[in-house]
């Protein structure tokens, strides 16, 4: 984040404004965000608030979807989600949920700064607790609330749809694709059922206090029913096959459904991220983010 006035302040104020917002102070801009543009500033008597602008009119057609979703999680979760009060397709805003982000990323050098040690147990432990508890909530509730629904042969077949698009329009290292391929064959690796997942689960969207336990997760745009291990590839990717030998010991004991060759699964969706990335920049048509996931996608691994 940054809290140098950006150029377009006066415009941002004008906008919260519209809306029922007096932004008071100094504006801390973070640009990071593929979807959304954020703002966070003090409103009339205080408080903080997060804005969320959209950078794309394909984001803002989600807008009121996620509002009802995120309100339906509000009903089953132990911890904290958002609470959106301005709800429009220019703005989304909300007041800020004051625990920090269990990492912290630099938006000029991309360095991370971990807010809780790397090999917290409490960290660990409270994740797969919160992750086993959205993951328990039930798929009656999340189609009542819209939210898109895949059976797991739907599930399966998505990630099959989306290998074969990539492969088609951009070139992909020929191992890299022989190894989708074999997992999307292995009736083995893959569920039996499917779970409510956040879909874009990573420690930069959970949220931590004092003591290092989970108190909320944050960025739900990609909220739906589908493979439990989508809200588990970034945990492996972060903190490697021991890691995710531990999440998932706590994630079962916390009630979260397993199966034999989860941890291979998990793997295995990690191993395709280079393709929800090229989706990106194909869909956004942003270049910069287009070329580094060709990039990606031609080197062996």
């Amino acid at each position: 984040m940054t809290d140098d006035a950006p150029d377009d302040a006066p415009a941002l104020r004008v906008l919260a404004a519209r809306h029922g917002l007096q932004l008071e102070g100094p504006l801390t801009v973070n640009e990071l965000g593929l979807d959304y543009r954020i703002v966070i500033s003090a409103v009339e008597g205080g408080t903080r608030w997060v804005l969320r602008i959209p950078r794309r009119a394909d984001v803002s057609a989600k807008i009121e979807q996620e509002a009802r979703v995120l309100a339906m999680l509000r009903q089953h979760l132990p911890f904290a989600v958002p609470d959106w009060r301005v709800v429009s397709p220019e703005l989304v805003a909300y007041p800020m949920l004051e625990d920090s982000t269990a990492i912290l990323i630099d938006p000029a050098s991309f360095t991370p700064t971990w807010v809780v040690p790397q090999d917290s147990r409490i960290f660990a432990e409270s994740f797969a607790s919160a992750v086993a508890a959205l993951h328990a909530i039930p798929v009656d509730a999340a189609r009542a609330a819209g939210m898109l629904v895949r059976t797991p042969a739907e599930a399966r077949q998505k990630v099959a749809e989306d290998v074969d698009r990539v492969s088609r329009e951009l070139e992909v290292h020929e191992k890299r694709l022989e190894r989708w391929r074999r997992w999307l064959d292995d009736d083995s690796s893959w569920p039996e059922h499917c779970v409510v997942v956040h879909g874009d689960l990573y420690v930069g969207h959970v949220l931590v206090d004092d003591t290092e336990r989970v108190t909320g997760m944050i960025d739900w745009s990609e909220a739906r029913v589908d493979d439990p291990s989508i809200d588990m590839a970034s945990h492996l990717m972060v903190f490697g096959e021991a890691g995710l030998d531990d999440f998932l010991r706590a994630y079962e004991a916390a009630g979260g459904r397993v199966w034999p060759r989860i941890a291979h699964h998990v793997k295995e969706r990690q191993a395709t991220s280079a393709v929800a990335y090229a989706l990106f920049g194909l869909e956004s048509g942003n270049e910069e983010h287009l070329a580094a996931a060709k990039a990606q996608l031609a080197a062996e691994e």
